[in-house]
């Protein structure tokens, strides 16, 4: 039988491969009994996929491993791993006790190879020593060490320590070299502080040493001029007007001889301005100008062809005598008896003319005083009154129209005054890169930095950028880019985006659907991913979806208006067949959309009570209220008038129309001029006019414009005439 040799054997054997992969064999260099005695490692890792051939039984010929997957550059170590566990446990046969010794040499043999290659003790020192390692927490990333005194194991410096200080072992070196200037720099390790926190000035200083030896040299002056530093500012602030004043010297010497007449005129300044806009001269008395108020009641005027000073009583047409002559040049100013002089020359009103700023929402213009009133920027609806009023009076009310938050507000043009008032914020034309093509729908992002245009001629989206924010002037000339969806859609007339950009959709009469397409970057088309359809009705031209994403409203070629819902919003595969009963014509008794305002466009308000439709055969903008939100079947007829477009844009056919997220800007394109007009329809404050105003209060439609109103009454403000509006 069988014995394991009893000559002591590594058993271990080891095997590099390179580059090329091998599986083996590799040969088992000592005796085994068993196969499951064999464990394979490769760079140290133990593996199971192997196969082990065992030649001669406690022997080495014909003994190896072979892989199962091959390798490369790796180390594949063959070990010995005997069972320790006794493999019999009845009465001994002799060839069992055999295989047992066997079994316990092979692990003796392991024990001694173990042993050689494993830290211990020489046998010389003392019985004391303690050659245990540290616990796992105490020597992790610590270099192992042993005691000064006991020389047992202990853990040492950290891992990253010793690799830094191996890193810079040199400059240790180079450092050692110099230890006494060390020393020295560490005396005054405050100083090199202070100068490594000023670095950029050393640098500063060094670049200019010449300037600051010349500087050094006259360093009294430099005190001197330090001493008087908040003088020199002074003069240096004023440096302009000490050069002008430099040119008129002579000027200025004649005034300081007469210092005390300039200091009794200075203190008189007021009467003087009042005299000189009061007192004039020339050879025509002056007629009255309706529109300025002048002459005005009290004023002097020296007609030099007659000799004569005169006083202004008034305009002949509202009670008044025109000019009164006095007494000619010699013979005083006026005649003893019967000549009073009426006016302002007793009271010197100066006050008059200025503005007077008038607050709140219910302002009392005190027109006794003043002209001119500035109500700043209103902030809500303001009914002005008139207190004060003296029986011939004429004034004038100012104020900045601000911002009611409410968009959508498009004006009545046919109220007094708002034809005027609304205009658009620009008008500029398309840019040239786009072409002659046919623009169907024009649409922004939410913040207004990118436009883009859908272009039915080359079945494109355009994507422009614009430098500033809903500012059309700013628009690029060359396009960022730009989308062919004419694959999915060829014959398609508008389309738009979900609020936050990452969903687009287009409408066409091809396959009469929706077209749905996600985007992973929002409003960025160069992220488009098409995603589904759904088919609609005969001839859908112009849609519009709600905030939420979860109605869909489509126009069709006959203007009926049909109600799709989402299921899941923004998802065009959720939206099931149109809601018949909550749609509807845009008819009800008489036409109030125009009857191409399919092509045109349309838009819902978020509260789904009305709705705006642009057409383009009659060129109007109409307004729909609907008695129910979002339900078309419950359309009332038009609201108001229709507005012209061409009044608004001058142009024609204006397939492009529609309005930001927030109703604040709306937009108009036709196809005639090319051009892009822009409107601010955010809702201005409104002004309420006393009932004692003839004409009544023109509704302010035109948000943050600075509105001037001239009055005039004949009568102390029983009735008063509204004869000017300005609106910038």
């Amino acid at each position: 039988m069988g014995t394991l040799t009893s000559t002591e054997t590594d058993r271990l054997a080891a095997y590099t491969v390179g580059a090329s992969s091998s599986t083996g064999p590799f040969p088992i260099t000592f005796p085994f009994a068993d196969n499951d005695d064999i464990a394979v490692y490769i760079n140290g890792t133990k593996i199971s996929t192997y196969a082990v051939t065992q030649g001669s039984a406690y022997g080495t010929a014909g003994n190896f491993v072979t892989l199962e997957t091959g390798v490369t550059n790796s180390t594949v170590s063959v070990v010995s791993e005997a069972s320790a566990v006794r493999s019999t446990t009845d009465s001994l046969t002799l060839t069992a006790l055999n295989g047992e010794i066997d079994n316990i040499y092979a692990n003796l043999q392991e024990n001694q190879f173990d042993k050689t290659r494993s830290m211990n003790a020489p046998l010389t020192d003392a019985t004391t020593v303690d050659m245990t390692l540290p616990s796992s927490t105490a020597r992790a990333g610590k270099v192992l060490a042993f005691n000064s005194t006991t020389g047992n194991p202990e853990a040492g410096p950290d891992i990253a320590g010793v690799s830094t200080v191996t890193q810079i072992s040199a400059d240790i070196g180079t450092v050692a070299g110099i230890s006494a200037n060390v020393t020295a720099v560490a005396g005054i390790s405050s100083d090199v502080t202070n100068a490594a926190n000023i670095t950029a000035d050393i640098s500063s200083v060094a670049g200019i040493t010449s300037n600051v030896t010349t500087v050094a040299g006259m360093s009294s002056n430099i005190t001197t001029v330090a001493a008087i530093a908040s003088d020199i500012s002074t003069v240096a602030a004023d440096a302009y007007d000490i050069g002008r004043v430099s040119l008129y010297s002579t000027e200025v010497n004649a005034v300081g001889d007469n210092i005390a007449a300039v200091d009794t005129v200075a203190d008189n300044i007021g009467s003087v301005n009042y005299f000189f806009n009061r007192y004039k001269t020339g050879t025509t008395d002056p007629s009255y100008n309706a529109i300025a108020g002048t002459p005005a009641e009290g004023d002097l005027f020296y007609n030099t062809a007659q000799n004569k000073l005169k006083v202004y009583t008034g305009f002949s047409g509202n009670g008044g005598q025109g000019w009164l002559n006095g007494s000619a040049a010699g013979d005083g100013l006026l005649s003893t008896s019967g000549g009073t002089m009426t006016g302002f020359l007793g009271g010197l009103q100066e006050s008059l003319h200025l503005p007077q700023s008038v607050t709140g929402t219910t302002p009392a213009l005190n027109v006794g005083n003043n002209n001119f009133f500035d109500n700043g920027t209103l902030t809500a609806t303001t009914s002005p009154t008139f207190t004060n009023v003296p029986t011939k009076a004429r004034w004038q009310y100012s104020f900045n129209s601000g911002s009611g938050g409410v968009g959508y507000h498009i004006p009545d043009t046919t109220e007094v005054g708002q034809d005027r008032a609304f205009q658009p914020i620009a008008n500029v034309a398309r840019p040239t890169s786009l072409g002659n093509g046919t623009i169907y729908q024009i649409r922004f992002s939410a913040d207004g930095d990118k436009i883009f245009f859908l272009n039915g001629t080359t079945d494109r989206i355009h994507q422009y950028a614009l430098t500033a924010n809903w500012d059309i002037t700013t628009i690029a000339a060359t396009e960022t880019t730009n989308y062919y969806y004419g694959s999915y859609e060829s014959n398609a007339f508008d389309f738009s985006f979900s609020p936050d950009g990452m969903h687009m959709y287009v409408t066409g009469t091809t396959a009469d659907s929706l077209r749905h397409w996600t985007l992973t970057g929002a409003f960025d088309l160069t992220t488009l991913v098409y995603n589904d359809f759904k088919s609609l009705v005969s001839n859908p031209y112009s849609h519009h979806i709600t905030a939420d994403g979860m109605h869909l409203f489509v126009m069709s070629s006959s203007e009926y208006v049909y109600k799709f819902n989402f299921t899941t919003a923004w998802d065009a595969s959720s939206i099931g067949g149109y809601v018949s009963a909550d749609s509807g014509p845009t008819v009800n008794g008489s036409t109030f959309a125009d009857s191409a305002a399919a092509l045109g466009g349309f838009t819902i308000t978020p509260d789904g009570l009305t709705l705006i439709a642009c057409g383009n055969q009659y060129e109007k903008i109409t307004h729909t209220s609907l008695i129910t939100p979002h339900v078309m079947s419950d359309a009332a007829n038009l609201t108001r008038h229709e507005i012209s477009t061409a009044a608004l844009n001058d142009d024609i056919s204006n397939y492009a129309f529609g309005f930001s997220p927030n109703g604040k800007y709306m937009w108009l394109s036709g196809h005639n001029l090319k051009t892009i007009t822009l409107f601010d329809t955010s809702s201005p404050c409104q002004v309420t006019l006393p009932s004692s105003v003839a004409e009544g209060s023109p509704t302010l439609i035109k948000p943050n414009a600075r509105t001037t109103m001239e009055f005039v009454t004949s009568n102390g403000g029983t009735n008063v005439n509204l004869i000017k509006v300005d609106v910038v």
